[in-house]
């Protein structure tokens, strides 16, 4: 919700709000994954097949779209990481490939007006 919430704010204040506020929770993020394997422990829970989508949007959407351009995902080491081992479970293959990230991107900036889709960034999602 916090980079819909940077995303379409109403105003400068609003988005900067939001911006520091995703990218404190962000922070928080990085800094469990770096205490535990998932984000409630040694086995992937809920929490972690919820955040999942957000977090592997991020840097071909969130961050360009949404404008949450103060880091990459990569920078967040530990959610690198889990992003990474979420990716390896069964069963994640369909929704951690091009073609879905493809139609994501598409959801995204295929509204834009001129129908432009961002090609980057290279490599993604390959952790």
């Amino acid at each position: 919700n916090g980079s819909y919430k940077a995303g379409f704010s109403s105003s400068q204040e609003a988005y900067e709000a939001a911006y520091e506020m995703f990218f404190g929770a962000m922070d928080r993020l990085n800094s469990l994954l770096g205490e535990r394997k998932f984000v409630a422990g040694d086995t992937v829970t809920e929490a972690d097949l919820r955040l999942f989508p957000p977090i592997y949007r991020f840097d071909p959407v969130y961050y360009t779209r949404f404008k949450l351009d103060k880091a990459f995902l990569w920078q967040y080491k530990n959610v690198w990481r889990w992003m990474q081992d979420m990716m390896s479970l069964p069963g994640m293959e369909p929704v951690s490939n091009k073609e879905y990230l493809d139609h994501c991107k598409q959801g995204y900036f295929g509204r834009s007006g001129n129908n432009t889709i961002p090609l980057g960034p290279p490599g993604y999602p390959a952790c």
